[in-house]
């Protein structure tokens, strides 16, 4: 007689099978991440994303984590400029160099 009974009977279930892996979940949750940093921080590579997801094959997680530094590092700078922005519209309101402390004299006599 031929052995069968590792085949699963029709009310099993057969979630460990169809279920996808983690690690499948998790590299999609990758992919879709770095696509949607790329297109913050480096939109006019949008397009060759592809091709960058194949030069980083196995290493999915250092482009993204690249990514994100330099995803950090695009607000900072943002945030220094609309900083220094807000500087310059204070000075302007207040009158040009308000902010500036005035001397009186600044010629140095012997």
């Amino acid at each position: 007689n031929l052995d069968i009974s590792w085949i699963p009977e029709e009310d099993e279930s057969l979630t460990t099978l169809d279920a996808p892996s983690p690690l499948i979940d998790d590299k999609d949750a990758i992919r879709e991440e770095i696509i949607c940093l790329v297109s913050e921080v480096l939109p006019d590579e949008l397009d060759d994303v592809d091709d960058l997801l194949m030069q980083f094959e196995g290493r999915e997680e250092k482009l993204r984590d690249a990514l994100r530094g330099m995803q950090e590092h695009t607000l900072a700078s943002e945030e220094a400029a609309e900083v220094e922005q807000n500087k310059k519209e204070v000075d302007q309101e207040l009158g040009e160099g308000a902010r500036e402390p005035t001397h009186a004299n600044n010629d140095v006599s012997e």
